[in-house]
């Protein structure tokens, strides 16, 4: 878990660099992001893991379409 930690931090300093119009607005389109960029091939399990971590810090919020509304 502290590898997935360090990835979440660097995910969220490069997030929150990122204007709000140029960040993932679907969660299918985050979940590749993360997959290609942060977690380098890792299993689906870690993605997983990340997206309820960022969640459970209420860092984002996954809406019932998908969307994705950041609270950074």
């Amino acid at each position: 878990m502290e590898n997935i930690s360090l990835d979440l931090d660097e995910l969220i300093g490069v997030m929150s660099g990122l204007e709000r119009d140029r960040r993932p607005k679907k969660v299918k389109t985050l979940r590749n992001y993360i997959q290609t960029f942060f977690l380098n091939g890792n299993p689906d399990s870690d993605l997983q893991i990340v997206l309820d971590e960022l969640e459970r810090r209420d860092l984002i919020y996954v809406g019932i379409n998908g969307d994705v509304i950041y609270n950074f």
